[in-house]
């Protein structure tokens, strides 16, 4: 918790731990389509070409009824035996009818004729029950239902992700109570029974007047009287319902590096896979952080991104390591502080982005950093010279020029404030014309330019910040997020010895720095894989060697293993386990919590893995520890295609069940995510047991 020192108010933080952020440009929405393709082990050839087309809509039909493979199989075996029973009962009927036919082949023709009623009967009762099971599994998913939803969901995607914000912050003041009140006392009588905030701000039967009215109102609770803090009604299944006051509203969006090769579009015309540049993506959240904090009238939010990153993009660059360190994988991850990388590496990537993090960073110490540099991205970026992370032809200047190169060397001499003032600005003056020709700017361009940078040096530089001019992308993103399905393979070692060293080197990179990584852990989603390649690499098993080597690494796993699939019980006892086992491990229950009924099921999984044969101790003990690993996301915008409307309905949800104890929502909700987004990494106990493990750990 934080404290405010100028009203000694203790902070209260609402975190969603997973959500996502993109417009239709940034979502893959072949690879989404793929899930209900390659999932069942079909392919986009097979149906464009229509080969075996009515097996794989047999597939489908009764993937809709049957969970499990096995009943598929044996459904398809039996639709297929009493289809050519009857094909086979009708030929014989028909052999009944010709004349000059002996008395024993009529009478086994009629037996066999008969027998055409029977399978004919079968037949029927076997379709009547299939596609009464599919009614029922989509009973109130009508086509206007999903219909709806999917136009719900395109009215988000369309807008930019800025704008898309501003919706989400609507979400949430519409839910407190209290603003709602003073609020409808403002409008006239005739607009109180149509009025929610989204309503007002987008329906043109509310007056310019009541709209700016409204905005005052809002401003005036968010600021003077609450202390810059919103109110949600928290039900509790001990306590009732409790009003709880929080000042900040955290997001860390979730960036997916939707870049792929290998998909079967050969039979279209534009065959070659998309192309979705990861950068581009990350380049839109960033702006759309940036606008949101320009453009949102209240700025309830804070938000910071995990950058995705798949490493079967990236080059492995051997010359990166070190001669003396050549060979000792637990070293490979120390950073090589100013050292330059050519090419797509993953090394440079990884040193580009988090060098400069600090592994022991108390949860607000690490948080003011990303308030501090979230600046960079919110409206101020023009007044400050290490923001042109947008600025293409200045980039290529800055990573090279004597700013940096002077900034390393006085930072390594550690030199006094006044020392570098003065160095730099010698070095500047020389170096203003080449700033100014790179924006072809007007000729008083240069002293404008030369301005800004000086003043900057003047009014902020300092021992603590230099590692922001040499790492001036350091601290925009939170974390990493890999996606099994889109090919990512979290243990590749006996399939690819360079593919392991780039896994191997984030984990290390990570586990020295406490930076937390996200892994998608659901058998559905994105993807471009095989349906084996899907179940073997995001299966929560495959993890097991990567916490063995690497027992303090952060690691969330998101969706808590996901659900209708046939191994859903084992994914999430496994995940589970770890959790237990493991300081460093969370897991999230994002997309799949829509109502009461969902939060009781997931308070029941705890409860039965607590009371099964998985662990073997003190329960009360490892309950505590179990419940202080799970956090809440909400998974949106995805959410909104299963079973919510909206942002505010998924949220509504969750401070309504009375499925657990407002104590219980709190760790869910501030002090986990807290934990594993902000806080140092804890320390491993090595003398734990983790059953058969004999590898050996690498102290990074």
């Amino acid at each position: 918790m934080d404290t405010d020192k100028n009203n000694n108010k203790t902070e209260k933080i609402f975190i969603d731990s997973h959500i996502h952020l993109f417009n239709l440009s940034h979502a893959g929405l072949l690879s989404y389509l793929n899930r209900f393709l390659k999932n069942k082990s079909h392919s986009y050839s097979e149906l464009l070409t229509r080969k075996n087309y009515f097996n794989v809509f047999l597939d489908i039909i009764l993937k809709m009824v049957f969970k499990k493979d096995v009943l598929i199989k044996a459904s398809k075996f039996l639709f297929y035996f009493l289809f050519i029973s009857f094909i086979v009962s009708i030929i014989l009927s028909g052999i009944s009818l010709i004349p000059n036919i002996t008395s024993d082949k009529i009478l086994l023709s009629i037996f066999k004729w008969s027998g055409t009623y029977t399978v004919t009967i079968l037949l029927l009762i076997g379709l009547v029950l299939i596609f009464n099971k599919i009614k029922q599994k989509i009973k109130g998913k009508s086509f206007q239902t999903g219909f709806r939803k999917v136009v719900n969901l395109l009215s988000v995607m369309e807008n930019d992700i800025g704008s898309s914000l501003e919706l989400l912050e609507l979400d949430i003041l519409d839910l407190d109570s209290k603003l709602n009140n003073k609020i409808l006392k403002s409008l006239d009588r005739k607009n109180r029974r149509k009025f929610n905030l989204h309503r007002l701000f987008d329906n043109n039967s509310f007056s310019d007047i009541e709209r700016n009215a409204v905005v005052e109102i809002i401003k005036n609770y968010l600021g003077s009287e609450n202390k810059n803090g919103f109110q949600l009604e928290i039900s509790s299944c001990d306590n009732g319902t409790i009003k709880q006051q929080y000042n900040r509203y955290i997001m860390t969006p979730l960036i997916v590096d939707y870049g792929y090769k290998n998909y079967d579009l050969d039979e279209i015309h534009y065959s070659s896979p998309p192309s979705k540049p990861v950068v581009a993506q990350t380049k839109d959240v960033l702006e759309g952080i940036k606008n949101y904090h320009i453009n949102s009238k209240f700025k309830i939010f804070e938000i910071y991104p995990f950058m995705g990153i798949n490493p079967n993009r990236y080059d492995w660059d051997d010359n990166y390591i070190d001669d003396n360190e050549a060979g000792s994988t637990d070293k490979k991850c120390n950073d090589a502080k100013g050292k330059e990388l050519e090419g797509n590496s993953i090394n440079k990537m990884m040193n580009k982005y988090f060098a400069s993090f600090e592994k022991n960073d108390l949860a607000m110490i690490r948080l003011g950093k990303f308030k501090e540099k979230a600046k960079d991205y919110s409206g101020n970026l023009d007044e400050n010279p290490a923001y042109f992370i947008f600025k293409k032809e200045f980039q290529d200047k800055i990573k090279k020029s004597l700013i940096v190169n002077k900034l390393k060397e006085i930072h390594e001499n550690k030199d006094s404030k006044k020392q570098i003032i003065s160095k730099l600005k010698g070095e500047l003056s020389k170096k203003a014309l080449t700033f100014t020709k790179s924006f072809e700017q007007k000729s008083d361009g240069k002293d404008e330019i030369f301005k800004n940078i000086d003043e900057y040096l003047f009014n902020n530089i300092n021992k603590n910040k230099l590692e922001d001019y040499i790492y001036p992308y350091n601290y925009f993103f939170t974390g990493l997020k890999v996606y099994p399905p889109l090919g990512f393979d979290p243990w590749p070692k006996k399939n690819n010895n360079n593919q392991q060293k780039k896994v191997e080197y984030i984990y290390c990179y990570c586990q020295k720095r406490g930076i937390p990584i996200v892994t998608h852990c659901n058998n559905g989603g994105f993807t471009i894989e095989s349906k084996t390649n899907i179940e073997k690499y995001t299966n929560p098993k495959r993890w097991s060697n990567v916490l063995k080597t690497y027992p303090e690494l952060k690691i969330n796993f998101a969706h808590l293993g996901g659900d209708e699939h046939d191994d859903e019980k084992q994914w999430r006892e496994s995940i589970f386990t770890y959790c237990i086992e493991y300081e460093n491990v969370y897991t999230d229950f994002s997309c799949m919590c829509f109502n009461h009924k969902d939060y009781i099921r997931l308070n029941n999984q705890i409860e039965d893995y607590l009371k099964s044969d998985c662990i073997k101790a003190d329960i009360d003990k490892n309950r505590k520890k179990l419940y202080k690993r799970i956090m809440y996301g909400t998974d949106f915008s995805i959410n909104l295609m299963f079973g919510t409307d909206s942002y505010q309905d998924y949220l509504n949800e969750f401070i309504n069940t009375k499925a657990f104890s407002k104590d219980i929502k709190d760790l869910f909700s501030y002090e986990n995510p807290m934990r594993f987004l902000f806080d140092k990494t804890i320390p491993h106990n090595k003398k734990q047991n983790h059953g058969n493990n004999k590898q050996k750990s690498h102290d990074c």
